[in-house]
């Protein structure tokens, strides 16, 4: 919103007024670190307002505002100059999910507004500490009209800026500064330019586009282009209303929209945009599956590629090779891993974070019986909650805490049945939330839209309850099966699995009885479903003396 420069001309004003600061007639409120450290300017003894988030400290929740004081917006009301603008310089690093905005009080309401931002963009070369020492960059905000406000909002007028590291708790970003700025007011053009563009309800071929009319135009003129050639100020639609439904566009490509307002007599508006959006990805149509070999793997939150799309901030999932190790005491060993996967980057984040990594939409109308399946690996003293959710909001899988022994732990299968969804065009989400920090990594791999295997392969195989002669056995049924068949392997005597049951049909979870406290042991399990088959999976190993489990699940 920054780059869009207003372009009406301003007359003989009856507000231009700067701050001046120090100025002791400003004050600044919030909950922050005082510390000379973080809080680097206060504009109240100073000439600038300028607070460095990341030298406040990783958990601290900060929220500061520098609030102008009453500024009254009477005369210049009555003298017709009913559009506000606030311009100056600043710096600043944006860092995903913090917050930086103009605000205005309503003095009516008692609240404040905001007229300006959140700003989401970084300054050019902004520096990570001391930010008044970095290269300023011009601001204009949008307009703010006061024409309709009443005698009391025009009298009682104040604005701030205002930043939050963190919406809804504590966060951990960078910084800004800002010199002090001034004020104004201007009479409204003939013709005003529209404010405020958007777009929304995109899908492959279409997108809602709308904009806020700052004057009384009723119709106006839209040039779509795709992004990167520049405007003609040649119409491709003309005379359209707002808001107007964009068709015929291209799949998984950038659009730049401007739009001007016509006013008939009064002529026309300048070119206002551009406004950039992404149409989403024709349905893929399954069986689909992704392994992640073709995504660009970097240490960075991952944004979107291949009709995938991330979200996030400290907390974000991430794109990684198969040769990282990762963070030490989390995440899967190069050793069991091949090729690239995701996980959860939780070292920046806190306890409560969540991030999605979200797929493309895909048509299931070729399946008979539907399903997810997918890998996972959920090593870690700090492992959160993995959530998978349909179209972002029912939730139809969860796991939370610590699933593999280890960093070789192999990875593990989830089944998951997507037959209420058959004949559906779906989205899933793969929700992480955080637990912790450093040893809270959630790995994923293999994300398949494939029919119901006819007996699925049970998982996460546990043995609980272990004394000298016993173990309760348990494990996940990823199917439909009621009857399970276990293999129990004497591995001290180098015993190795036949495939032959030395139970079967028995119970989940299975209390396992006579067993020699000398003696070390795996199991394996099959899930037995009948005339559809069986499939065996396993292995845990049972040190019924010392009371030792070490979980080791072949796939």
């Amino acid at each position: 919103m920054f780059c869009m420069i207003m372009t009406f001309s301003l007359y003989a004003q009856t507000l231009n007024q700067n701050a001046m600061w120090p100025n002791a007639t400003w004050t600044v409120t919030g909950i922050y670190n005082t510390d000379p450290l973080a809080f680097e300017s206060d504009p109240t003894i100073t000439t600038n307002f300028a607070f460095d988030d990341d030298d406040a400290g990783n958990g601290n929740d900060d929220e500061i505002a520098a609030e102008s004081p009453i500024i009254n917006l009477t005369a210049a009301h009555a003298a017709g100059e009913t559009w506000i603008t606030i311009s100056g310089n600043f710096v600043y690093n944006y860092n995903n999910d913090d917050i930086l905005q103009f605000e205005y009080w309503d003095a009516d309401a008692s609240s404040w507004n905001i007229f300006y931002g959140p700003i989401n963009a970084d300054t050019d070369g902004a520096p990570t500490n001391d930010f008044c020492s970095g290269t300023t960059e011009a601001y204009t905000t949008d307009v703010l009209n006061i024409a309709g406000f009443t005698a009391t909002q025009l009298s009682g007028f104040r604005y701030r800026i205002y930043f939050d590291d963190l919406l809804g708790g504590p966060g951990f970003e960078w910084g800004f500064c800002f010199d002090s700025p001034t004020i104004t007011s201007a009479t409204p053009p003939s013709c005003p330019d529209p404010l405020m563009l958007t777009a929304s309800n995109i899908t492959d071929t279409t997108a809602d586009l709308a904009w806020t009319e700052s004057g009384s135009a009723t119709a106006w003129d839209i040039e779509v282009l795709t992004t990167g050639t520049p405007p003609t100020g040649v119409p491709t639609a003309s005379g359209v209303t707002n808001p107007y439904i964009l068709t015929g566009l291209m799949e998984n490509t950038e659009y730049d929209y401007y739009v001007r307002a016509n006013c008939g007599v009064d002529g026309t508006s300048a070119l206002i945009g551009p406004f950039m959006f992404r149409t989403a990805c024709a349905p893929i149509a399954a069986p689909y599956t992704e392994n992640f070999e073709t995504f660009t793997t970097a240490a960075a939150a991952f944004v979107s590629e291949n009709c995938w799309t991330g979200t996030g901030g400290a907390y974000y999932w991430e794109s990684a090779p198969g040769t990282d190790a990762g963070s030490a005491g989390t995440g899967p060993d190069p050793s069991i891993t091949t090729g690239n996967y995701f996980y959860t980057e939780a070292s920046g984040g806190v306890s409560g974070n969540t991030t999605d990594l979200v797929s493309p939409l895909v048509d299931l109308t070729a399946l008979t019986t539907p399903a997810l399946t997918f890998n996972y690996h959920m090593f870690g003293g700090q492992i959160g909650t993995l959530d998978v959710l349909v179209n972002g909001t029912t939730n139809i899988w969860s796991l939370t805490g610590e699933q593999q022994a280890s960093a070789t732990t192999p990875w593990e299968l989830a089944i998951v049945d997507l037959a209420a969804y058959a004949g559906q065009t779906i989205s899933v989400t793969f929700r992480g939330t955080s637990a912790g920090t450093f040893e809270g990594d959630i790995s994923i791999d293999n994300v398949s839209f494939t029919e119901l295997p006819s007996c699925s392969q049970p998982g996460v195989l546990t043995a609980t309850n272990i004394d000298g002669f016993s173990a309760d056995l348990g494990w996940t049924e990823n199917g439909t099966a009621t009857a399970w068949n276990i293999e129990l392997v004497d591995i001290t005597g180098g015993g190795t699995v036949t495939g032959t049951a030395t139970s079967s049909g028995v119970s989940n979870p299975f209390n396992l009885i006579g067993l020699d406290t000398t003696t070390n042991y795996e199991y394996y399990v099959q899930a037995d479903c009948g005339m559809d088959g069986r499939l065996l999976h396993g292995l845990d190993h049972l040190h019924s003396l010392q009371l030792w489990l070490a979980q080791h699940l072949l796939h």
